[in-house]
């Protein structure tokens, strides 16, 4: 089974690279990666708004007319673009001791994703030192690496979860990990931003 793994874990187009502000980890697919894209649409303008719009069009045409009139043009069932995301994105990874390493040691700047820092004042900041930062580039930010495939950066982490192998090293700790997380933009991106 370790030499599985080794040939398995060293063989490029299998590998997963994440990277952070709180270290980086590698491992290697488990499943293929899943790459899905939203957009949102909504009606042009809603009946309420269009109805009102059209009884001020007739007051100024006639001014003295107190009909009610209810109408509805195809117009106002048109779509309107509102928003485009990738979603969540997701992948499933086995980390791997190789060399006798504690797998928990190896996984946990994962969780530096997830977790909030404890400032001096025993407050909490966000995972990884996250910001926003409004008016330039978010900052700690993660990237995660499919070599032969895509390189996501920007993203913010939005789960981590492991389940540790029966199987140990002869140090008694965990041989494997199988780890899964999901992440998000820290912002939109345009089709041609997109690195397919």
């Amino acid at each position: 089974m370790s030499l599985f793994i080794t040939d398995t874990y060293n063989h490029n187009n299998h590998k997963v690279i994440i990277s952070g502000p709180t270290g980086t980890v590698s491992g290697f697919l488990t499943s293929g990666l899943s790459l899905g894209a939203n957009a949102s649409y909504g009606t042009v303008m809603e009946k309420s708004q269009f109805q009102e719009k059209v009884k001020k069009l007739i007051h100024n045409i006639m001014p003295n007319s107190q009909k009610s009139i209810g109408v509805e043009f195809p117009v106002q069932q048109r779509k309107s673009w509102s928003e485009s995301d990738l979603g969540d994105i997701s992948i499933s990874m086995k980390v791997v001791s190789l060399n006798g390493e504690d797998i928990k040691s190896k996984i946990k700047p994962l969780y530096g994703g997830v977790l909030p820092q404890l400032a001096s004042n025993n407050a909490f900041s966000a995972p990884g030192g996250y910001s926003p930062n409004i008016g330039g580039r978010p900052t700690g930010t993660w990237a995660l690496t499919v070599p032969g495939v895509i390189t996501l950066t920007e993203l913010v982490m939005t789960s981590v979860s492991t389940e540790f192998s029966k199987q140990l090293t002869k140090n008694g700790t965990p041989l494997y990990a199988n780890v899964s997380v999901s992440f998000q933009l820290a912002e939109p991106i345009s089709y041609d931003q997109f690195p397919l």
